[in-house]
């Protein structure tokens, strides 16, 4: 029996212009156009990239087209997390899992689930509407959040305990720190700390009152001897890679496996996993 073809990285939804007559959005990312938005760090870059990378988040149709500057801060967005998996793979590859280097990235460690484990996590506050959008589909986040509220109100301490920190508004909102993307009130957000470093600028910009999308990554709960080591690395990539990488589709062509990333977004995470096949990372946010 013949076996299955090597799953590879397939052509993007294709934009037919009507009125022009031309087709765009069917490239294939490799690792060229990866670096390139690695390196994109300016918004002169991100701009050049989604020029030739747009749509890079949505379905695109010759009568819908999204926003140029969304898709731009989506792209901002993208790259920070993947720069951030890249860190956590140069972590493992250098030897560096120490406590203090995922502290510097904005690792937060808290006691297990038994007196020798460790638990560890990480948040993202993202800041693009159809980025957080589309995690939160991919995730099917709302009912995430509907069972951690049923969960809540039926425990009186802890809904009280909730209400009082924030995580949850007499209205019903609630931030579910399990689910993948969860909205959160601004005044969280800044005192638990729901975001990487580096992101202190954008923090001073948002509001108390206003609800912004917080991406989590749960790095695991780990024997304390193993809680700084490449496995927490691991499970805080493989925490950052699953949400963005839902979006492939799997059809068959003449009977033969024919995967289908279904945006521009999910081809690129797909691309970024692949250099991970030669298990050292050859690629950086300055190259």
């Amino acid at each position: 029996m013949n076996s299955f073809a090597e799953i590879e990285l397939h052509k993007q939804w294709i934009d037919f212009d009507e009125i022009a007559g031309t087709y765009s959005g069917i490239q294939t990312p490799s690792l060229q156009s990866l670096r390139q938005l690695i390196s994109a760090d300016s918004d002169e870059k991100i701009s050049s990239f989604v020029q030739e990378w747009f749509p890079f988040m949505s379905y695109i149709k010759s009568w819908e087209h999204p926003s140029f500057d969304d898709e731009c801060v989506a792209a901002k967005n993208t790259r920070d997390l993947m720069i951030l998996v890249l860190e956590l793979k140069s972590m493992v590859d250098e030897d560096l899992c120490s406590k203090e280097m995922f502290e510097r990235l904005g690792v937060r460690f808290r006691p297990g689930g038994a007196k020798r484990c460790e638990q560890a996590h990480m948040h993202y506050l993202v800041t693009s509407d159809t980025l957080a959008k589309t995690i939160r589909s991919y995730s099917n986040t709302g009912q995430i959040e509907e069972s951690f509220k049923r969960h809540v109100l039926s425990h009186e301490e802890e809904h009280r305990t909730l209400l009082e920190k924030g995580y949850m508004d007499p209205s019903g909102g609630v931030f579910c720190p399990f689910a993948p993307c969860s909205y959160a009130l601004g005044s969280l957000v800044k005192r638990e700390r729901l975001y990487l470093h580096g992101q202190e600028a954008t923090i001073e910009k948002i509001e108390d009152n206003l609800l912004y999308p917080v991406m989590n990554f749960f790095g695991g709960n780990l024997g304390k001897i193993q809680s700084c080591s490449s496995d927490r690395a691991f499970f805080l990539i493989d925490s950052i890679l699953e949400p963005c990488m839902q979006g492939i589709m799997i059809r068959t062509k003449d009977g033969v496996l024919y995967p289908r990333a279904e945006t521009n977004f999910t081809s690129f995470w797909i691309c970024l996993s692949e250099v991970f096949r030669d298990s050292r990372v050859a690629i950086c946010k300055c190259c």
